[in-house]
């Protein structure tokens, strides 16, 4: 939703981003003397911030709505064992504001759930910390697989769990903005990707795509093909699909129906 046009040279290899509403983003890379670093720019790209780390290795950012702080995500293995740290900085200081440790974790997305909450996914647990640190919430998952998630900043995130090796026959786990899990249905084809709105959840399994309610509700399902790799919900009746070669639009049947 913002207008944004940069072409910048970067000189180091680049593991990931975020972009923030006012058009401030953020570069997770490589860097001479570190294992990892982040870097902050503006969307003018003149840079607004720079922190590095020689021990971890950052796996996730995101940025606050107002884009004046960032969260990042990032691991490191010390004496065999993983461990994990969520940092929460404002861009006028290096020093982070909030720093959580999770042990036996590796992180995969971070997301501000509000200005004030964080919620981390990670491969065996997701967690919620508040960015004064007064909270710090676990939902293990219990040895099972996670083959899908998606966060939104209003409804929390849903999680794909399956205790197969191959994702099938599972649980989709909706965790509501107060980080309570609620089950929304269960599944037995693989769950390939998860699209999530303010009410809504769209799944992609092999040759199909469907729109859930949070409570449970199938709305609708299409016959989408089975190269079809990621979901992704428009703003109005219809989603996005990547497949092997091509990005395509499609319309759910109800809507398509209407027209």
């Amino acid at each position: 939703g913002t207008d944004f046009s940069e072409t910048k040279n970067y000189d180091y290899t680049i593991f990931g981003g975020a972009i923030a509403p006012n058009g401030n983003y953020a570069i997770v890379s490589s860097s001479d003397g570190y294992t990892s670093q982040i870097s902050v720019f503006n969307r003018s790209g003149q840079p607004l911030f720079e922190w590095a780390t020689q021990t971890d290795l950052i796996s996730a950012v995101c940025f606050s709505s107002d884009g004046r702080r960032i969260a990042t995500a990032s691991f490191t293995s010390q004496n065999g064992l993983l461990h994990t740290a969520i940092r929460i900085f404002s861009l006028d200081s290096r020093d982070a504001q909030i720093v959580q440790t999770f042990d036996e974790m590796v992180p995969l997305d971070i997301a501000f759930l509000s200005d004030e909450t964080v919620l981390c996914v990670g491969d065996s647990a997701a967690v919620r910390i508040s960015a004064d640190g007064s909270v710090n919430q676990t939902y293990d998952y219990e040895a099972q697989a996670l083959s899908a998630y998606a966060i939104h900043p209003v409804s929390g995130a849903v999680l794909a769990l399956s205790a197969s090796a191959d994702g099938r026959s599972g649980t989709l786990v909706w965790l509501d903005s107060d980080f309570t899990a609620q089950p929304v249905t269960r599944f037995s084809q693989a769950v390939r990707d998860l699209d999530l709105t303010a009410d809504q959840l769209l799944l992609l399994q092999p040759g199909t795509a469907s729109r859930w309610s949070l409570t449970g509700t199938r709305a609708c399902s299409v016959e989408v093909g089975t190269d079809c790799t990621r979901i992704c919900a428009d703003s109005g009746s219809g989603f996005f699909l990547l497949g092997v070669s091509e990005i395509r639009h499609e319309q759910w049947p109800e809507a398509a129906q209407s027209q």
